[in-house]
């Protein structure tokens, strides 16, 4: 048994406490605490809808080995929900099919089960809105409604695109520097250039593994870039129905929450990454770059240390300031408190 890299299990709040953060930083805000009890419950309903759809989708993303039936209807009723409780909500949920077609392939995660059926939800909602609904009202009141209210010019948006893109992405930075505590414009879009664009220039590769870990997270940063371009389109169409959705008494108190909840979920995943990198570079054993080549190692393999009678295996990390003969390892941790004593002499082999 030759394990190739030691997966090291993170603690609650490692895996929370950046979640919980910006958990907290969005329902803190004026604009939830208001808007559910002054303002109309439909952005809310959106909101509360994606939220729980995001969970089941990233629970069975991560976790699911087989079919599980509870899961799929957690998924179906929350995106049914969605779309039914405003127009956002099919526009989000058809935003969510698109980017689950772009994920990586993952085993156990059954992605044309799981589109069919947040496919489902959306023509439901169309049914009803077009068939079902009319035939109702008509039933009950004896006309049938009028759908002009809810028709958009496409000439008229075509011929002023450029005008509706810039005020649709002012709204959306706009909104995500009012989440994130109402931060400097510039700051905000060099932090989202640090995080999505900026990465995407690393091409350290040097085995098959390394290359398709690199595809993987330059399809997540499509990913990220993609459902940015799509937010920017729904404020775009937002602002072209709603012109004074650009008033700043209007744009700080309801429609921006369901899209700011799509962002609060991609960046609790980039901060969740982070913490268990950061996590898994401090908890190691540091090696110098002579013995590191000797044991024929890459960075993450697992090693074994001896002191006296007693082992641990802690991830190989290669640490070039380290002089020769020198091994450094992570105090406080679960695998180097199973050692004798914090200074002394050690073993290091390849497992």
């Amino acid at each position: 048994m030759t394990p190739r890299s030691l997966h090291l299990s993170a603690t609650t709040a490692e895996r929370f406490s950046p979640t919980i953060f910006l958990l907290s930083l969005f329902l803190t805000s004026s604009s939830i605490i208001l808007s559910g009890w002054v303002f109309r419950s439909a952005k809310i309903g959106v909101t509360t809808s994606l939220m729980t759809l995001f969970y089941f989708l990233f629970k069975h993303y991560k976790l699911a080995s087989k079919d599980n039936i509870l899961d799929y209807s957690l998924i179906f009723f929350s995106g049914l929900s969605a779309v039914f409780f405003d127009l956002q909500g099919i526009y989000l949920i058809a935003g969510v099919m698109l980017v689950l077609c772009l994920l990586p392939r993952h085993e156990g995660f059954h992605r044309v089960k799981i589109i069919g059926l947040l496919s489902a939800t959306v023509l439901i909602r169309l049914i009803y809105n077009y068939v079902v609904g009319p035939y109702l009202i008509f039933r009950i009141n004896g006309y049938y409604p009028s759908f002009h209210y809810q028709a958009l010019d496409i000439k008229k948006f075509l011929i002023g695109i450029p005008f509706f893109l810039i005020n649709g992405f002012y709204l959306f930075m706009a909104n995500l520097k009012y989440m994130l505590g109402n931060s400097d414009l510039l700051m905000l879009m060099l932090i989202i250039f640090y995080f999505i664009v900026y990465p995407t220039t690393k091409h350290n590769i040097s085995s098959f593994n390394e290359y398709v870990s690199n595809c993987n997270k330059l399809r997540l940063q499509c990913i990220a870039i993609v459902s940015s371009i799509l937010l920017i389109f729904m404020n775009s169409l937002m602002f072209f129905r709603h012109p004074p959705l650009i008033w700043q008494d209007v744009q700080r108190t309801y429609y921006w929450i369901p899209m700011i909840v799509v962002v609060l979920f991609g960046l609790s995943l980039v901060v969740k990454d982070l913490a268990g990198q950061y996590s898994k570079k401090a908890i190691c054993a540091g090696l110098p770059s002579k013995l590191f080549r000797e044991l024929n190692l890459k960075e993450g393999d697992a090693v074994k240390v001896t002191q006296g009678d007693v082992s641990t295996v802690m991830p190989a990390m290669l640490q070039e300031n380290l002089a020769d003969g020198v091994v450094r390892l992570s105090a406080a941790t679960s695998s180097s408190a199973k050692l004798v004593s914090m200074f002394g002499n050690v073993s290091v082999e390849r497992v």
